[in-house]
C-alpha cells in the first residue's frame, strides 16, 4: 500500500474523525474504502453513459431508482409510453 499525504479544512477533518470513531474505525482505514467507492462510482457512470443513460438519472440514489422500478413493474407496459407497442415517436 503507497502511502500519500492529502490537506483538507481543520473542519472537515474534525467531523470525518467524529464519523470514524461512531463506526469504531480511523481515518487511516476508511480512506482506502472511501477511494475504492469513489473508483466505483466513476465506473459505474462510465458503463451507464456507454450504454445511453442519460446523467439525470445517474443522480437519482439507488434506493429511489429501484423503488421506481418496482412501481413501473406494477403499472404493466401498457401504461408506460416507451414499453408500450403503440406509442410512436411521431
Amino acid at each position: 500500500m503507497k502511502n500519500i499525504t492529502l490537506s483538507a479544512k481543520n473542519e472537515s477533518i474534525a467531523r470525518a474523525r467524529e464519523v470514524a470513531n461512531q463506526r469504531k474505525s480511523t481515518l487511516n482505514a476508511l480512506f482506502p474504502e472511501w477511494l475504492a467507492d469513489l473508483v466505483r462510482q466513476q465506473d459505474r457512470e462510465t458503463k451507464l453513459r456507454d450504454l445511453g443513460v442519460s446523467s439525470w438519472a445517474m443522480r437519482i440514489p439507488a434506493a429511489a431508482r429501484k423503488s421506481l422500478s418496482k412501481n413501473i413493474s406494477r403499472l404493466g407496459s401498457a401504461s408506460i409510453p416507451w414499453k408500450s407497442k403503440t406509442f410512436s415517436k411521431n
